[in-house]
């Protein structure tokens, strides 16, 4: 978190870091609670915002636009999602295991024990119908959105980003895709430093928040 606040506050942002622990993250009424708390926080900013978003933090960042509501929405000038969106099945949970425990070859066996994990959190039918459908309705075609993923990321499926990318295209919104061979999950801006560097320098660019000398 450090390295990504450090980009931004170089170029002259402000940075404020959310942290949100797992249990609240994967638990939809406690994650939902969560992000009413970040759209008081945007709102009372009242400033042109960028969210950067890692990894399951996406499930939460949809609650914080459905919070933020039409006109504060706009708030937010442009979105960054790295190593984002995970699926919630089993295996996004076991892939993040597996990750944390450098061993991908054991992506499957760490994944099965998530099936009780997830009843318990409620990550349920009705959960992940309502998240396909809020992914694909809180974000403005104004807002540019930046993806960062790798072929290798044991914790996404490849297939479905690209399908939610394209799906996001066809609705007219701006997005642009950065797909490594190689970056471990979460951690491109340390494996690929200078491409992360220069994609987020567009970004911010097209949200008209950096000139284009900078």
């Amino acid at each position: 978190m450090n390295r990504h606040a450090g980009l931004y506050q170089s170029r002259g942002f402000d940075t404020v870091r959310i942290f949100t622990p797992t249990l609240t993250l994967t638990r939809p009424s406690k994650s939902y609670a969560r992000a009413r708390e970040i759209a008081d926080q945007i709102i009372k900013h009242n400033r042109p915002t960028i969210m950067h978003i890692v990894s399951g933090s996406f499930w939460l960042a949809l609650y914080v636009f459905e919070h933020l509501g039409v006109k504060s929405k706009e708030l937010v000038k442009g979105i960054v999602i790295d190593s984002a969106p995970p699926m919630t099945d089993i295996y996004a949970f076991g892939g993040y295991v597996s990750h944390v425990m450098k061993n991908p070859s054991l992506k499957n066996l760490y994944s099965q024990p998530f099936r009780l994990f997830r009843l318990y959190q409620g990550i349920n039918q009705k959960f992940e119908d309502e998240t396909e459908i809020r992914m694909r309705s809180v974000f403005y075609p104004s807002q540019p959105i930046l993806f960062l993923i790798s072929k290798d990321d044991p914790v996404l499926s490849n297939e479905y980003v690209l399908n939610y990318v394209e799906d996001l295209k066809k609705k007219g919104l701006n997005v642009k895709l950065r797909m490594w061979d190689k970056a471990r999950h979460s951690l491109a801006i340390m494996d690929h430093p200078e491409e992360y560097k220069v994609d987020l320098e567009d970004l911010l660019r097209e949200a008209k928040l950096l000139s284009k000398e900078s």
